[in-house]
């Protein structure tokens, strides 16, 4: 039945022959590509951005209740540290609550890597679907800002929480390495 299909492409992901392409889709897919796209579209504190924080965090805990072993690989730990770090350096800085404040967005994003990471670990064909939607997103997001915004375009994220150019040229340009990493 559609129902019995539909709940099994829930529990289980995307079909085989759907894994080898960039638009399998699963509710974990879903969750990484949504991740993906909102981390380069919007600013961390955008409704978005925390809707696929959550969305993300949400499902990798369901993956750990149901059983999936935790992956912690070299990246994780130097994260890590990189974390340990930026909280203890709150201690000595000249402004303590701005320091205290960003080791919280650095602590969320550490949790989101942390998920992703085991996303894709539990299920490895995830990591060209994540390039994928990189490689989308990016574009995307660099062909709104030329598009719609045009000449006009004015760098004013803290204005209105829209990405900034500086940091979509630099996503454009992993977008770019990533389409040389799988094409050639």
């Amino acid at each position: 039945t559609p129902e019995a299909g539909l709940a099994q492409l829930l529990a289980t992901g995307a079909p085989a022959h759907l894994r080898r392409l960039p638009f399998g889709f699963g509710i974990s897919e879903f969750a990484i590509a949504y991740f993906v796209f909102a981390t380069i579209a919007f600013d961390d504190g955008t409704p978005a951005g925390v809707a696929a924080k959550v969305l993300l965090t949400g499902v990798f805990v369901l993956g750990v209740l149901s059983g999936q072993r935790i992956k912690i690989n070299a990246f994780l730990v130097a994260s890590g540290v990189f974390l340990i770090i930026a909280a203890l350096s709150a201690t000595w800085s000249a402004s303590p609550d701005v320091s205290w404040a960003r080791t919280v967005t650095i602590t969320l994003q550490f949790i989101c890597c942390f998920a992703i990471v085991n996303l894709i670990y539990w299920k490895p064909c995830r990591l060209e679907f994540a390039f994928s939607w990189f490689i989308l997103s990016s574009l995307g997001t660099g062909l709104f800002v030329i598009v719609v915004q045009g000449v006009r375009f004015q760098d004013n994220r803290y204005a209105d929480g829209s990405i900034s150019s500086g940091q979509l040229a630099l996503v454009c340009a992993f977008g770019i390495m990533i389409c040389i990493y799988r094409f050639f």
